[in-house]
């Protein structure tokens, strides 16, 4: 088997980020690879990838025999096809000028009468060629994706209208104003896009419809 590099598994941060999102891949189907250990761990710090060099993939049927000390270590290619799966988000990365840079953008699949792309916005900024850097690319738009389905489960809580509603822009993501029309993509209403920081206004629109007072 090929040795799998460190740089192909979310960080430790990230993964227990994923796991309170529902992301366990103790209940999945495919193989794990690598652990890390955890707080309870009685000699290492935790965050410590144990076993960089795995000789076979560990099934769910050897999960229990790891204890608390250790939690499974999801590759990003698990944490993007769960996020695609279960929350219909994936990552582009495209080409700009002429093949001079790149960029990535996080997208998101809706089913209405039928499926439909939704740009959500930038989760890299423009980067010059051949500055290319996986391991940063990846990571960033795991962490914009993560950030999305908290946003979206807190709109959901929050407010009475449930996600749809947020990402569809039927209400303001950030207050949960109501508008009397769907945009068809998330929005900040004009006092939230007034206050908003210079990110969330270049990954947010500023609402268009009417205001429901």
């Amino acid at each position: 088997m090929d040795i799998i590099l460190e740089i192909n598994f979310v960080p430790y941060r990230e993964t227990l980020k994923l796991m309170k999102l529902g992301f366990d891949l103790k209940k999945a189907k495919e193989p794990w690879f690598n652990t890390y250990t955890t707080d309870n761990h009685p000699s290492l710090k935790p965050g410590i990838l144990v076993g960089v060099k795995p000789s076979e993939p560990l099934m769910s049927s050897q999960m229990d025999k790891i204890g608390v000390w250790n939690i499974p270590a999801p590759l990003y290619q698990q944490a993007f096809n769960w996020l695609l799966e279960k929350h219909m988000l994936f990552a582009e990365t495209t080409l700009w000028g002429d093949g001079i840079g790149y960029m990535s953008n996080i997208k998101e699949i809706r089913q209405e009468k039928f499926l439909e792309v939704y740009n959500l916005g930038l989760a890299t900024p423009q980067r010059g060629l051949p500055n290319w850097d996986k391991k940063k690319e990846d990571l960033a738009c795991l962490t914009r994706m993560i950030e999305l389905v908290k946003e979206h489960e807190t709109s959901s809580t929050a407010q009475p209208h449930g996600a749809g509603s947020v990402i569809y822009g039927k209400v303001c993501i950030h207050c949960g104003t109501e508008f009397i029309k769907e945009h068809g993509y998330p929005v900040l209403c004009n006092g939230c896009f007034f206050e908003a920081s210079e990110q969330d206004k270049e990954i947010y629109e500023k609402a268009t419809e009417i205001e429901i007072k």
